[in-house]
């Protein structure tokens, strides 16, 4: 993943040639749109953590929430094999991130949760990238 030297948006190159038809891209507000969102569940996440209680009993709340969101939004997506595939990888990435993140935070790792914090970006990036290719898919 890198930001393309013509445009201002980040791509995913499917072949190590540097050609705008073998690229799909994603406009900068859609990722800045992402990383916002990002940046209100991690802030969420922290304060709810700081209750352990209060965490357990809102794990069921905030897994139901999500799927509302997702199904809410991306219905149609979902309903396709390569759709419910992508959910499902990207779910188990960002469940990961958040988990190490959240070790990193416990400890005090400042280079660590800004580690995370790219790579939770980059898989952002990754994840619009390929729901863009399935929008395309869409039938009209």
């Amino acid at each position: 993943m890198k930001l393309c030297a013509s445009t201002t948006r980040l791509c995913v190159s499917t072949t190590s040639v540097c050609a705008s038809d073998v690229r799909t891209f994603v406009s900068d507000s859609g990722v800045r749109r992402a990383l916002r969102r990002e940046r209100l569940v991690i802030d969420r996440r922290a304060r709810e953590r700081r209750d352990i209680a209060l965490w357990r009993r809102l794990r069921i709340e905030r897994a139901l929430a999500h799927r509302r969101e997702v199904y809410g939004r991306w219905a149609w997506a979902v309903a396709t094999p390569e759709g419910r595939a992508e959910f499902v990888l990207y779910s188990d990435r960002m469940a990961r991130l958040h988990r190490i993140r959240d070790i990193g935070e416990d400890r005090r790792d400042n280079g660590l949760v800004v580690r995370v914090d790219r790579v939770i970006a980059l898989e952002n990036a990754r994840h619009a990238n390929v729901i863009a290719v399935i929008i395309s898919k869409r039938p009209l």
